[in-house]
């Protein structure tokens, strides 16, 4: 990779681990995230027997007010507690983003 791909590389990841922060800090029901690919994002949650669609849905809202420069986001809400402590992904909401406009 030449320099500019690095610069570029370094500042999506910046730009996700900001909108990461951002999305924690305003929506207390989730617990940690982790960006799959550029446009793949899980988000930890307690799992309290419901669906958790909605959550999907409002980290959408919260990646389009803090400007993530993508669109097509795919957000996978996920047992926080079952991924950490037993490495085992059980998906309990999920949403698409296809409405965030690029920058």
């Amino acid at each position: 990779k030449n320099e500019n791909d690095k610069i570029l590389n370094d500042l999506l990841a910046a730009q996700q681990s900001a909108s990461s922060a951002y999305i924690l800090k305003n929506e207390k029901q989730f617990v940690n995230s982790g960006w799959f690919t550029n446009t793949t994002l899980s988000l930890g949650v307690r799992d309290n027997g419901t669906e958790r669609d909605f959550l999907a849905a409002r980290a959408c809202v919260l990646l389009k007010e803090h400007g993530y420069p993508y669109s097509n986001v795919s957000i996978k809400i996920i047992d926080a507690v079952e991924a950490y402590n037993k490495d085992n992904w059980i998906f309990l909401g999920r949403n698409e983003c296809n409405d965030i406009p690029k920058k």
